[in-house]
């Protein structure tokens, strides 16, 4: 059987990028992306994300969208989305949040949105589902984009 890491191939195994201020879920990703992800860096706040994501190469950033300040979770991923499409962006929360809320989290960028508590095997399931997704559509983006490189040259 392929070990995670090997299904996941489009993320970098040291790439992956906790916020959230729960130490025990951070503990819970942590284990569930064992087998995927052979270092998971954690930051308690939006502003220590941002600190942290300026010139990393994090291919996966997992931030929980209950988590305040300024800027909030939701313009966290706002800017990655802008500047950084190539990372998967999973949004987390243990508060109820409205079917709205949610929503605003897709909208700004988010690739998916797990609540907690999750179990450990399909939280792992949804971040090897997500970085398919996203190395999918970079690489249909590579193309295009050599194409239209081909045709330009011609």
């Amino acid at each position: 059987m392929q070990s995670g890491a090997a299904i996941v191939q489009g993320l970098s195994p040291e790439s992956a990028l906790v916020v959230d201020a729960d130490q025990d879920y951070v503990k819970a990703i942590r284990a569930a992306l064992v087998d995927d992800i052979a270092s998971v860096e954690a930051v308690t706040s939006i502003s220590s994300a941002v600190t942290r994501l300026q010139g990393n190469g994090h291919r996966l950033v997992i931030i929980d969208s209950s988590l305040g300040g300024d800027p909030t979770a939701v313009d966290l991923v706002r800017a990655l989305r802008r500047t950084r499409p190539e990372v998967a962006i999973i949004m987390t929360s243990s508060t109820h949040l409205t079917a709205t809320q949610v929503a605003s989290c897709f909208e700004a960028g988010a690739d998916e949105f797990i609540r907690k508590p999750f179990h450990p095997q399909e939280f792992a399931a949804r971040v090897r589902a997500v970085s398919r997704r996203v190395r999918r559509s970079m690489a249909a983006s590579s193309a295009s984009t050599g194409e239209r490189e081909l045709r330009a040259t011609a």
